[in-house]
């Protein structure tokens, strides 16, 4: 099997205001082996930002599943497939 180097589509980044705070979500969708393990796997991860004041400040980020389907619906029908490799479920 020949193993996938690099493939990663970015969506976002979406600012949206929730409770009066404004935030910013990226989502990031993989397919590679950036493990260098021999094995492809698929992820999808995001981060969120928070605005405070006039700067961006690091809010959360990683497994953020709901808020990546709240934000990006599109993305919803492959959340299942997170953390599977060509090899099955890791």
């Amino acid at each position: 099997m020949e193993t996938i180097k690099k493939q990663v589509k970015v969506y976002g980044p979406k600012q949206y205001t929730e409770n009066g705070t404004t935030y910013r979500i990226t989502a990031r969708v993989r397919h590679d082996d950036s493990c260098g393990n021999g094995h492809n796997s698929f992820t999808i991860t995001g981060d969120i930002d928070e605005l405070r004041g006039k700067r961006w400040r690091e809010h959360s980020g990683g497994c953020i599943h709901n808020d990546i389907v709240k934000h990006f619906p599109e993305l919803a029908p492959f959340i299942k497939w997170h953390l599977t490799s060509t090899d099955g479920p890791m």
